[in-house]
């Protein structure tokens, strides 16, 4: 059984780093795998999943979910998103973009098929 090195203080920041990390959604994580997230806070990859259930770590990740969820930074993921979807020309992306700006009339707002307009993205 391998032993975390530090002092009290340092594992209970790195528990709690652990648990920011992971209240982040993916796409907003740096650094963006687990393993480069164990080899920066200096412990094993298999450290990690043990500490998932640790008190310190849920409650970390939930104070990093409560800030992100208050801050500008999930709109802006949304909208990266729509923007990444309409850019690839997908259709899911297209109807929801319709339907947001209210392009779509009644009838066409129930039916789950493709729609009959296409979205444009143009890059500068």
């Amino acid at each position: 059984m391998s032993r975390i090195r530090g002092t009290k203080e340092e594992i209970i920041s790195k528990k709690s780093q652990y648990g920011m990390w992971l209240g982040l959604p993916e796409e907003a994580r740096e650094p963006s795998e687990q393993r480069e997230l164990a080899k920066q806070l200096g412990v094993d990859i298999t450290t990690l999943p043990k500490w998932k259930n640790d008190p310190l770590v849920i409650q970390a990740k939930e104070n990093a979910l409560k800030l992100f969820y208050k801050s500008g930074t999930k709109v802006a993921l949304f909208l990266k998103s729509v923007e990444d979807g309409l850019r690839d020309g997908r259709p899911q992306t297209q109807r929801l973009y319709a339907e947001m700006a209210g392009l779509l009339e009644g009838r066409e707002k129930k039916t789950a098929g493709p729609l009959d307009i296409k979205v444009t993205y143009k890059t500068e």
